[in-house]
């Protein structure tokens, strides 16, 4: 294979607090996929599809971190231990992050992102990174103690190959790939590794998927099961395996001097001549590592960390890192689905409680392992709340976490239920009164589909969409505003309706919203967006609005959500239209959020916008044109290549935003993205605080000089207040003024330590003092240093 990349940037990130906000941003991740582990003193450190994790084996407190500790990525691959103390992660983005637990300091390369980083490996100050396309070589920087990007190499012998594992022995780089075992040596500066003529095929000619170096031999995990190569010949070597199944076999390493391989679910010690079984677990080991006392600690998929005596440490959270919708209930209980429309994830359903984390996740046959394949969210007048999965029916938990599930399933199920107090598993089953509420699509009629529930404010009730149900029935409404069981069994509380627009794709309807006018609108997978109107007599009426005849920029409609002055927003796969006065108007270039595609629409109660789209997060202010770009934010990752002046950047762990949602109590704006929870704290852009109650502000004292950007922001202000700082003499220094979005962002102001002529103002004790347009005032004190 010839691999070329014709311009390989080095970069090197440093994160820098962006000008003009500040984001306290929290995010919590999965941390029970754990891909690598490795024992120092007393301590396992953990490389995780949601962060790296520091566990104390003494005390049994960890620390974790994540991109909002500074980290470019945190879904880590692989990980190793180097010479210096520090950590080298690899990311499944391709990121290679660099981390010492010690001092906390934290760096990035990102020369070789685009793809996983399979397998780390160092020599002396070189450090080797695999991807499945190349190879690449890093370098220590004496000068700056780094490791910088110096060269990849991409061209084999064979015109496709995929790149599996790596290891060093003997001077030569072994390469565990698809076609075999390729060699070449080390010494890239003498050798000309891009030459494919330079990697030679040896020991086997046939699949390898892993590779470890003993004394004397490499070890082999291949296609046709364990091999040994003594640099001469290979052999077979699966004395004492219980399965020599070459898809069980996972993992091979070499711990004190001995050869360890894990199968699926156990872990074998080679003894001379055949294995011996250490550890069975009856699951998936996604990584394991043996102390020096022959100890053995694992990961098993989404069960977390196995101590040595068997101890499981289940790290709380939600049960996966894609995160499709969030809602934050009446109590402020965060609710976590698991997939998108078309992008259906196996994850349940994760709650954020008073007492911490709680997960749901429902297996069985095809039904109730779809009952985990959740996405809609919604809370009732009663605070109940609805989860519609794709093939499991519906869900709805109590205020007290009992589920009532919705299916027309007869046979029972499962649910795995870990709560702060433990775990269980118990059998579950559809409430027989209930079963016909639900339809099953054409190919199976007891896989009931739900995507989207929302209330009716003007006939007190709800409607749910029955997504391609059998029956050509694909929209109900239930005449009640809250769940009852007995409003469940009464079939007079319960209305179906066919949708006429749209042919074989009538039915592929996805979310449902009703406007200030009492109309509902429909966004469908195919057909564009339905407006329905519900006549006194109960009979529907319906127009649709397609990309066709009404301008709608994709029928692939994934988002809708209507606001206070009468829009209608909806969001496609190719960009954002708006619905007002009759006509479907485009919305582009400055007025437009920041990705094209629009996953979901969030409206507070100040008629402010916020949209989750593939490229981060965008917010247009209610009390101004959507139609002026000047009323447009975005929020994204510090690694966008997005510039412009109202872009900030935050500590995003990914630009794919899922689902958007304000907490109106505290102005806590939370996003659903495909690496875990995000949590805006602290939010400029909310506006949701009436009085200066929750006003706090820092950093006290506040260091300013000529090689800082330091800012001194006041959190948590009232729409439109106006901040005053005086010196110590109560001379005016400096207005900070909510006509200037970069002195005051809604929620948020900032001071630079400048006075009005653009100086920094001396050392002391200054005053802020806050007023808004309805006279109310607060105020505080800041020691100032200038340095």
């Amino acid at each position: 294979m010839r691999f070329t990349l014709p311009i390989v940037f080095s970069i090197i990130l440093e994160f820098a607090v962006a000008f003009g906000a500040v984001f306290n941003v929290e995010v919590i991740t999965d941390l029970n996929d754990i891909n690598a582990l490795y024992r120092r003193g007393d301590t396992l450190f953990l490389a995780t599809s949601g962060g790296f994790v520091a566990y104390n084996l003494t005390s049994g407190t960890y620390s974790v971190y994540t991109v909002a500790d500074g980290l470019a990525s945190q879904q880590f691959t692989t990980m190793i231990p180097l010479p210096e103390g520090e950590f080298a992660l690899g990311g499944l983005d391709g990121s290679l992050n660099f981390i010492d637990p010690e001092s906390h300091h934290i760096y990035a390369e990102l020369s070789i992102q685009g793809k996983p980083i399979l397998k780390l490996i160092t020599r002396g100050d070189t450090l080797w990174a695999l991807r499945k396309d190349f190879l690449a070589v890093f370098l220590r920087n004496p000068d700056n103690n780094r490791y910088e990007f110096r060269d990849f190499f991409g061209n084999f012998p064979f015109s496709t190959i995929e790149l599996r594992d790596v290891a060093i022995t003997r001077n030569h780089l072994w390469l565990a790939t698809s076609a075999g075992v390729l060699r070449a040596p080390t010494n890239f500066t003498r050798y000309n590794l891009r030459d494919a003529n330079t990697w030679q095929l040896t020991a086997v000619t046939f699949g390898v998927n892993k590779i470890a170096v003993t004394d004397t031999a490499l070890a082999l995990l291949t296609s046709n099961g364990f091999y040994w190569y003594n640099f001469q010949s290979v052999s077979l070597a699966n004395e004492g395996l219980i399965s020599a199944d070459p898809q069980l076999l996972q993992q091979v390493a070499v711990y004190n001097n001995r050869l360890w391989l894990a199968t699926k679910g156990r872990i074998y010690l080679w003894d001379t001549d055949h294995f011996e079984m250490k550890r069975n677990v009856g699951s998936t080991i996604t990584s394991f590592v043996v102390d020096s006392s022959n100890q053995i600690y694992l990961g098993k998929k989404d069960q977390g960390l196995f101590l040595a005596d068997k101890t499981n440490i289940h790290f709380p959270g939600p049960f996966n890192n894609y995160i499709g919708e969030t809602l934050v209930d009446s109590r402020g209980w965060v609710w976590c689905t698991a997939g998108m429309y078309k992008d259906q994830q196996r994850s349940g359903v994760s709650v954020l409680t008073n007492d911490g984390w709680y997960n749901f996740f429902y297996f069985g046959n095809l039904i109730w392992s779809s009952a985990s394949v959740t996405n809609s969210v919604f809370e009732d007048a009663g605070g109940n709340v609805w989860v519609g999965s794709w093939g499991g029916g519906l869900q709805i938990y109590s205020p007290e976490l009992d589920v009532t599930l919705i299916n027309p399933e007869t046979s029972t199920g499962n649910l795995w239920r870990i709560t702060p107090f433990g775990e269980d598993t118990l059998t579950v089953q559809s409430n027989p009164a209930f079963r016909n509420n639900l339809s099953g699509v054409i190919s199976n009629p007891n896989y009931a589909v739900v995507t989207g529930i929302t209330a009716d404010t003007r006939r007190n009730g709800i409607w749910l969409i029955n997504n391609e149900a059998r029956n050509n029935r694909p929209l109900i409404f239930y005449g009640e505003n809250a769940y009852s069981e007995a409003g469940f069994a009464d079939p007079g509380k319960w209305y179906t309706f066919s949708q006429p627009i749209g042919g074989l794709h009538k039915n592929k309807l996805f979310r449902i919203v009703e406007d200030i006018f009492g109309f509902l609108w429909v966004a469908s997978e195919r057909i564009g967006v339905i407006q329905i109107e519900v006549t006194e007599a109960g009979t529907l009426n319906y127009k649709d609005w397609n990309e066709t005849d009404d301008n709608l920029k994709s029928n692939n409609t994934l988002a809708i959500a209507a606001d206070a002055d009468g829009y209608v927003w909806i969001g496609t796969k190719s960009g954002l239209n708006v619905y007002t006065g009759g006509l479907i108007y485009d919305m582009r270039g400055d007025y437009h959020p920041i990705g094209l595609v629009i996953n979901d629409i969030y409206i507070d109660s100040r008629n402010n916008k916020w949209f989750a789209t593939d490229k981060g997060i965008s917010f247009v202010n209610g009390s101004g044109s959507p139609f002026e770009g000047k009323n447009w934010y975005h929020i994204v990752p510090r690694t966008s290549e997005k510039v412009g002046s109202n872009i900030f950047y935050a500590d995003l762990p990914s630009p794919n935003i899922h689902s958007i949602f304000l907490d109106e109590q505290n102005g806590d704006l939370y996003a659903g993205t495909d690496a875990g929870l995000v949590i805006l704290h602290d939010n400029p852009f909310s506006g949701s605080f009436t009085d200066f109650s929750s006003v706090k502000a820092g950093p006290n004292p506040f260091i300013i000089s000529e090689d800082n950007a330091n800012q001194f922001t006041i959190f948590n202000l009232v729409n439109g207040s106006e901040v005053r700082i005086l010196a110590p003499n109560g001379q005016l220094v400096r207005v900070l003024s909510p006509s200037n979005f970069n002195e005051v962002s809604g929620a948020q102001a900032t001071w630079d330590g400048k006075d009005e002529n653009g100086n920094f103002v001396n050392s002391g004790v200054y005053l802020y003092f806050v007023t808004n347009d309805n006279g109310a005032s607060t105020g505080g004190k800041v020691l100032v240093i200038r340095q």
